[in-house]
């Protein structure tokens, strides 16, 4: 793996360094944990943020639900 930089999220660069990144049940969406406490869901196919809320501490780890019974995919948070 090179590390090179593929793309730059230049609207959440006030949020801190990008702690954790998880692939949501749907294509092209994901969640973004920041070191300030935000999480973001994003479009990435059209590059739009859908969702913005404060965990209230740096994000350490995000997972959604994998349970088809709900219905509903859930975002679940470790901070």
């Amino acid at each position: 793996m090179s590390e090179q930089k593929v793309f730059t999220f230049s609207e959440f660069e006030h949020e801190g360094n990008i702690t954790c990144l998880e692939q949501s049940p749907v294509v092209d969406i994901v969640a973004v944990g920041f070191e300030s406490g935000a999480i973001v869901l994003l479009n990435l196919l059209y590059n739009e943020q859908l969702l913005k809320f404060n965990s209230g501490g740096p994000v350490k780890a995000l997972t959604f639900s994998s349970d088809t019974n709900l219905g509903v995919s859930l975002l679940a948070s470790i901070t």
